[in-house]
C-alpha cells in the first residue's frame, strides 16, 4: 500500500535484526544491507486475498570498524603534479606502497559490442601478472563485472583477480551508477581490495574532488599492450592512501622521495 506497512502488519524490524545478526557473524564485522519488501498479491489471490510480504536481500557490505587511525593517511597538501587519481567515493582503508603495475582501458568510445572483447584482453594481462606474482592497479570505464555489457566491462573475477586497487571511471563520458565492488563483494572484502569511483571528465584538475591523470599514464612506457588495454610498469611504486572514515582516496605517482 502507498501508506507503507501498517504498524503490527508484519514483523519487519525483527526480521532485519536477525539478518544483521547472521551477516555480522558470517562476515566477522559490522555490515550494511540493502533490501526490498515485495507486497504484491500472491498468484493464488482467490485463496489468499491478503498479500504475503516477502523480504529480499539485495546487497550486503562490510562496514570498516578497525584500522581507521592510520597516521600515514595525509591526503591534504600533496603536490598537484604527484596526484594520479583522487576521489571522495572509495571503499577501503590504509595505505599501499608496493604497486608498480597499472592496467587500464585506453580512453575511447565504447559500446556493448566491444566490452566483452575488452574483458578477455584484461584477463590476458591479469594472467601474465599473476604468473609473476605481481598485484596491480586496474582502471576502466563503467561497472567492472557488469552483467550488462553496455554499462561496463563484463569481466569474471578470475580475469581481474590480481588487482589490488580497482577504479571505475566514466563510460564514454557518461556517469554510470557505481558498483563499488558489489559484483565481487565477497572477493573484494576477503582480499581487502580497494575500490574507487572516479567520475572525472577532461575538465577536472588535481584540485577537483575527483581526478584522473590519463595523460600521464599514456606517457609512460608500454610494458604490454592489447588492442584496447595497456599495461605500464613503473620504476618506483605508486602510493595509495585510503581513508575509510571519509570514503576518500588518493593515488600518488612515484616521486623523488620514493
Amino acid at each position: 500500500p502507498k501508506e507503507g506497512l501498517p504498524k503490527g502488519y508484519w514483523p519487519l524490524a525483527p526480521a532485519l535484526a536477525e539478518l544483521l545478526r547472521l551477516f555480522r557473524k558470517g562476515m566477522g564485522s559490522e555490515i550494511e544491507i540493502e533490501f526490498a519488501v515485495d507486497l504484491s498479491p500472491p498468484r493464488n489471490a482467490i485463496d489468499e486475498p491478503s498479500p504475503i510480504p516477502r523480504l529480499h536481500v539485495l546487497q550486503v557490505r562490510p562496514i570498516i570498524t578497525r584500522d581507521l587511525h592510520d597516521p600515514a593517511l595525509e591526503m591534504n597538501g600533496q603536490a598537484p603534479e604527484r596526484i594520479l587519481c583522487k576521489t571522495d567515493r572509495s571503499l577501503g582503508n590504509g595505505h599501499l606502497d608496493d604497486l608498480c603495475d597499472v592496467i587500464y582501458v585506453k580512453p575511447q568510445s565504447l559500446d556493448g559490442a566491444k566490452t566483452m572483447a575488452i574483458a578477455g584482453q584484461v584477463g590476458h594481462l591479469n594472467a601474465a601478472l599473476e604468473a609473476e606474482g605481481r598485484r596491480y592497479l586496474l582502471i576502466g570505464p563503467g561497472r567492472w563485472g557488469s552483467a550488462d555489457p553496455a554499462l561496463g566491462i563484463p569481466v569474471e573475477w578470475s580475469q581481474i583477480a590480481g588487482a589490488r586497487v580497482i577504479v571505475e571511471t566514466l563510460l564514454d563520458g557518461r556517469v554510470i551508477e557505481p558498483s563499488q565492488g558489489t559484483h565481487f563483494f565477497q572477493n573484494v572484502t576477503a582480499l581487502r581490495v580497494a575500490y574507487l569511483t572516479v567520475g572525472a571528465d577532461a575538465t577536472a584538475t588535481p584540485a577537483s574532488a575527483e581526478y584522473l591523470d590519463t595523460a600521464w599514464l599514456d606517457a609512460q612506457p608500454t610494458h604490454r599492450e592489447t588492442v584496447a588495454v595497456r599495461h605500464v610498469r613503473l620504476a618506483a611504486p605508486l602510493k595509495v592512501l585510503l581513508d575509510g572514515r571519509q570514503g576518500k582516496a588518493t593515488v600518488l605517482k612515484p616521486g623523488e622521495d620514493e
